[in-house]
C-alpha cells in the first residue's frame, strides 16, 4: 500500500515531497486506528469486523483514487491519503495472532510465531515486486487498486476462516478504559518494540544511503531484499528448535544478538561486504518477532489480545518512523556508518529495557518450540 500510494502521488504531482507527506499521514493515521480496531474486534465478533474493515478500506481507496484522477492539488491528496488510513483497516495480523494460542498448544506456538514472522518476509519481499511489476506493466494507479482487492480479500478469506467466538449470554467482562495498556506487564513491550523498530528504521535508511553513494540507487532494494531474505532463513532456523529459557529471557537475548550483529556493518568496506553482513543481522529480525508474538500472547489477558498486538504494530510503525526520520539527519551529518551505529545502539537499548524489566520475566511463561 505504502509504495503504491507514494508511485501514484509522485507521478500525479511529480513530487516526492508532496506523496511523502501524504504517505507519512496515511501511515500514521492507520497506526493510530488499529488499536481501535483491535479493540473491537476484541468486544464484537471478529467476522464481522474483518468483512466491514475489508469494504471500507477498499471503499476509501476508490475514493481516492477518484480524487488522484481529477485533482493534483497537495493538501486535497494529503486529505485523503488521510481517509484511507483511517477507514477501518481489517486488523488481518493482529487476529492471525491473537488466534494462536486457541489453535495450537504450548508447545508448537513458537513454531507458528517464528512461522509466521518468517512469512511476513515473504509479503516484504513480494509486495514491492508486485507493486513495480504492475507499475511497469499497467500504472501506479493499477498497482494501488491491486493493493486495496488483496487487502479486501484477505480480510474476507480470514473472516470466512475465523473459528466462532462462544460468549456467555448476560457474561460482562470488567475492562479498563486503556485496554491491555492497563496492565504493567504488558506495557513494558511496548518501550522495547518502539526501540527495536527505530532499530530497523535507522538500518534501512542507512542501506538506502549506501546504494545512493555507490552511484546505483536500485541496489538498495536487492539489498533490503537480502536483509529480508536472512530474516526468513533467521525465522525458520529459530522456530525449529527447541528452547529450555522462557521468552521473557529469550527477548533480550535475541535483540541483544540482533544489537551485536549491527555494529560490523559500521565498518563495511564495499558493497559485497555490506550485503553479507546484512544477511547476518538480518537472520535476528524475525526471531525477535518471534518472541515478540509469544510474549504478547503470555502477557495480555485474553479479552483484550487482539488489541494488545495492534498495539506493538503501533509501537512498530512508531519507532520505525522515528529511526527513518532520525536516521536521515544522521546520514546528513556523518554519512551512513553514524546510521549503522545509531541502529546497533536502538537494538542494545531494547535489549536492557527487556532484560530489566522484572514483572516481563516474572509474567513470561516457558514456550519451547
Amino acid at each position: 500500500m505504502s509504495v503504491a500510494l507514494l508511485l501514484l502521488l509522485e507521478h500525479r504531482t511529480d513530487s516526492y515531497g508532496v506523496a511523502g507527506i501524504a504517505v507519512a499521514s496515511y501511515n500514521f493515521s492507520f497506526s493510530m486506528v488499529a488499536p481501535l480496531m483491535g479493540r473491537l474486534v476484541d468486544r464484537a465478533d471478529p467476522r464481522r469486523v474483518l468483512m466491514a474493515g475489508g469494504v471500507a478500506q477498499l471503499t476509501a481507496i476508490a475514493v481516492l483514487l477518484a480524487v488522484v484522477h481529477v485533482s493534483s492539488v497537495p493538501w486535497q491528496l494529503v486529505l485523503v491519503s488521510i481517509l484511507v488510513g483511517i477507514s477501518p483497516p481489517p486488523p488481518i495480523t493482529a487476529c492471525m495472532r491473537a488466534l494462536w494460542p486457541r489453535l495450537v498448544g504450548s508447545a508448537q506456538r513458537a513454531s507458528a510465531y517464528s512461522l509466521e514472522a518468517a512469512l511476513t518476509e515473504v509479503v516484504f519481499i513480494g509486495g514491492p515486486l508486485i507493486v513495480g511489476a504492475l507499475t511497469a506493466l499497467a500504472s501506479p494507479a493499477v498497482a494501488l487498486a491491486a493493493a486495496g482487492a488483496l487487502g479486501a480479500t484477505g480480510a474476507l478469506a480470514m473472516a470466512l476462516a475465523h473459528p466462532p467466538v462462544e460468549r456467555v449470554a448476560g457474561q460482562r467482562v470488567a475492562r479498563h478504559w486503556a485496554g491491555p495498556l492497563a496492565h504493567p506487564p504488558f506495557r513494558v513491550l511496548v518501550p522495547v518494540t518502539v526501540c527495536s523498530a527505530a532499530a530497523l528504521g535507522l538500518l534501512e535508511i542507512a542501506v538506502i544511503a549506501e546504494a545512493t553513494d555507490a552511484g546505483v540507487p536500485a541496489l538498495a532494494g536487492v539489498l533490503l531484499g537480502v536483509v529480508a531474505c536472512g530474516s526468513l532463513a533467521g525465522g525458520l532456523w529459530y522456530g525449529g528448535r527447541t528452547w529450555s529459557a522462557d521468552a521473557g529471557r529469550q527477548y533480550g537475548w535475541v535483540l541483544a544478538a540482533f544489537a551485536l550483529c549491527l555494529v560490523p556493518l559500521v565498518f563495511a568496506s564495499d558493497i559485497a561486504a555490506l550485503a553479507a553482513l546484512l544477511a547476518i543481522a538480518g537472520m535476528m529480525i524475525a526471531p525477535v518477532g518471534t518472541v515478540q508474538g509469544q510474549l504478547v500472547a503470555a502477557l495480555a489477558p485474553s479479552n483484550v489480545r487482539t488489541e494488545a498486538f495492534t498495539w506493538i504494530n503501533t509501537g512498530n510503525f512508531a519507532g520505525f518512523s522515528l529511526g527513518m526520520a532520525f536516521g536521515g539527519t544522521l546520514i546528513e551529518l556523518g554519512g551512513s556508518a553514524s546510521s549503522f551505529a545509531a541502529a546497533a545502539a536502538a537494538a542494545a537499548i531494547a535489549a536492557v529495557l527487556a532484560a530489566r524489566a522484572r514483572a516481563l520475566a516474572s509474567h513470561a511463561v516457558v514456550t519451547p518450540a
